[in-house]
């Protein structure tokens, strides 16, 4: 009998779209085993697009009602349902439980009280089975687990040289801070070249393309991220799921956090040092000093390794198979 998961998340330009970004990776990993994934929520067209392109369905859910979520996953036949975001309490929880689904919550810093899942997944480093107090049948926790779709586990990772010769800029699929059009002044016109991933959700495209300079390009609403990823020498990133697919594919990076939720991450992955950590976008007005700091380690090849080897220990790619391993076990 083929397995059926339901996934519910949300994403737009206000709140990102890093959780179905993410839910995307499992639910490819999910077919690729044999089952079948419906979505619920409210996400872009864009992401609409990608949903559907797996072969997987999405019932549009404009709340989180606790009811409609079991009647939409009872339709779908799902046996497992999982749960990425921070609005599912533990009264949620235990419905959805009591309703007689298996249930995974995805969260990044356990922003609930309390927990009463069969699994509980936070890719972070800094992830501990601490932040989960409740009943939890399986705590799947660090970056062994990282969510990243089946083209980056298969990428090879490029031997960089001395010279870097472009830096990538990518700020999430939607960035609601700007911190793209910010950066953007005062990174290109270098001596290096500049590339610029711009997510679907995020609407100001054509004000990039008006202050785009020779050297800079634009790349949008870009599928397959590998090939833009593998010709960086360094990025500059937001810390959320992209460090990961930094990682794995050998690129040093500078992160800045863009919300609450990134911030951790991006002052661990500093602490470690898997990345250079730059600070808030939020808060952050000296953005010269920023761009010193992305100069400094264009200088410094010795510590570009550095950040390589750290990073690239702390993920392989393969975690939407050990997910899927774990869920498929029911």
């Amino acid at each position: 009998m083929t397995r059926g998961l339901f996934i519910r998340a949300d994403a737009g330009p206000q709140l990102g779209t890093g959780h179905v970004m993410r839910m995307l990776a499992l639910a490819e990993a999910w077919v690729e085993r044999g089952g079948e994934v419906t979505f619920g929520g409210q996400v872009t067209p864009a992401l609409l697009e990608r949903i559907t392109a797996l072969g997987a369905r999405f019932v549009e859910l404009k709340s989180v009602d606790v009811e409609s979520v079991i009647t939409q996953a009872r339709t779908a036949g799902a046996s497992v349902m999982v749960a990425d975001g921070y609005s599912y309490d533990l009264a949620f929880q235990r419905t959805i439980r009591a309703a007689g689904l298996r249930l995974m919550v995805v969260d990044d810093n356990g922003e609930n009280a309390a927990y009463d899942a069969d699994w509980v997944l936070n890719v972070n480093v800094h992830a501990a089975a601490t932040m989960y107090p409740g009943r939890v049948g399986q705590a799947l926790l660090g970056p062994s687990y990282a969510l990243l779709r089946s083209q980056l586990r298969r990428a090879t990772a490029r031997a960089r040289g001395p010279v870097v010769e472009r830096v990538l800029l990518t700020m999430g699929g939607a960035d609601p801070v700007d911190a793209t059009g910010r950066l953007l002044h005062v990174l290109q016109g270098q001596a290096w070249g500049l590339s610029v991933l711009v997510g679907a959700a995020n609407p100001r495209l054509a004000a990039y393309e008006a202050a785009r300079r020779p050297g800079t390009e634009l790349h949008f609403n870009v599928t397959d991220v590998t090939t833009v990823m593998s010709k960086a020498d360094l990025a500059v990133a937001a810390a959320g799921g992209t460090v990961w697919e930094l990682a794995l594919l050998g690129v040093p990076s500078l992160v800045v956090s863009l919300a609450d939720n990134q911030a951790v991450l991006a002052r661990t992955l500093g602490e470690l040092g898997a990345a250079a950590y730059l600070g808030d976008a939020r808060a952050t007005t000296d953005l010269a000093t920023w761009a010193a700091q992305v100069d400094e380690l264009v200088r410094d090849e010795a510590r570009r390794s550095r950040l390589v080897q750290t990073a690239r220990s702390l993920v392989d790619g393969k975690g939407a198979l050990r997910v899927v391993d774990a869920l498929w076990e029911t």
